[in-house]
């Protein structure tokens, strides 16, 4: 035995009651949340004991099923047994960040589903820190897996999202809301996003060793004009205002062309990346809809119920600003991950992801 992995910490530790622990404490959290709601039903003493027993067995459960389930999925990217070991110790505590629920014993209300949305994105993050701790020969393998490629394309769609819900929101203080100002809008975004969607499929069977350098490209232009783009509309809705409605879509479209260009041609262009790794268009395609769909889905809740509420429309698309240059931050390491893993080959092209040999007979079959 070595002498790190003497020191290393043992699997079979105290550390694996944390997460039911913080299960315990999460669910009866939620339960006394729910309960301090009912301002003109009061629950009884029995209900309230009852009701925090059921809350608390039911989180501990979930959370010690969870822990299993992700430690199992994290174990894909940690394979030197001194840092399973410091995984196995380490990710229990990361559940305890759920307890935050607790907040609510002090009024504070978040709309709708905001705290367990941000819960687990915090969650999440830490868990990824954690790898990339453990082990830090798992970065190539984690940042140039379909998954975190899959995730970039997830913050992506929330990114659009919510410049689509606030650039009509301001579209429509300037032209008004009606079915002239509405079917404006939402064909301005419809022609730019297929569009661009041919302009991402025309570009990818030419620059096939570019790709992940088209994505990042694309997403940092969105986020770019994304900072400056409410004084923009705002300016062009004050100088068309009183023009007649055929000029108005005529200027409003050339100047969201842009943005809805580069939004339309991102799916094309990891489409294609993909492809060349799953050699499976259904499974490449669908993966791709999911999540993206899954993050404007989240998006189109957040904007409208929190980011307009705390901070305004400008605050949204500095949001979705931000959104956009992480992902292509995030896309550059991914670059780099595959070019770590060919050996030095261009980040366009790179050996497969994250398939096995069963995984790829099951994509081509």
């Amino acid at each position: 035995m070595t002498a790190t992995e003497r020191n290393s910490p043992r699997p079979g530790s105290w550390s694996w009651l944390l997460a039911p622990l913080a299960g315990l404490g999460t669910g009866a959290s939620i339960q006394l949340n729910r309960l301090a709601e009912r301002i003109f039903n009061p629950p009884s003493h029995q209900e309230l004991w009852l009701q925090l027993a059921l809350g608390a067995g039911v989180g501990a459960g979930l959370f010690a099923l969870g822990q299993r389930l992700v430690r199992s999925l994290l174990e894909r990217f940690v394979t030197e047994p001194s840092a399973r070991a410091t995984l196995h110790t380490w990710h229990p505590a990361t559940w305890l960040v759920f307890l935050l629920t607790a907040v609510g014993a002090t009024g504070l209300r978040l709309p709708g589903p905001v705290m367990p949305l941000a819960l687990t994105l915090l969650f999440l993050g830490l868990n990824l820190a954690l790898v990339l701790r453990s082990e830090p020969t798992a970065r190539p393998r984690l940042m140039g897996s379909t998954g975190w490629l899959g995730f970039l394309f997830f913050l992506s769609g929330m990114a659009a999202l919510v410049y689509q819900v606030t650039w009509q929101r301001v579209l429509f203080a300037s032209f008004g809301v009606n079915i002239e100002s509405v079917t404006l809008v939402v064909t301005i975004f419809m022609f730019g996003l297929g569009v661009g969607s041919v302009l991402g499929g025309s570009l990818s069977k030419r620059y096939p060793q570019a790709l992940p350098r088209l994505f990042l490209l694309c997403e940092v232009v969105v986020g770019c004009f994304g900072i400056i783009s409410l004084p923009l509309i705002r300016g062009a809705g004050a100088v068309m205002v009183h023009n007649s409605l055929p000029v108005t879509a005529l200027v409003i479209s050339g100047l969201l062309a842009v943005p809805t260009l580069m939004m339309g041609a991102t799916l094309p262009i990891l489409v294609a990346h993909l492809h060349q790794h799953f050699q499976h268009v259904g499974r490449t395609v669908g993966l791709l809809y999911f999540v993206n769909t899954l993050g404007s889905a989240a998006s189109s809740y957040l904007t409208a119920s929190v980011l307009f509420v705390l901070g305004g429309q400008q605050s949204a698309v500095l949001c979705a600003a931000a959104l956009n240059i992480t992902v292509g931050a995030l896309a550059w390491r991914y670059m780099r991950a595959l070019s770590s893993r060919g050996g030095g080959s261009s980040p366009g092209m790179g050996p497969p992801l994250e398939l096995s040999a069963s995984e790829n007979q099951r994509a081509s079959a």
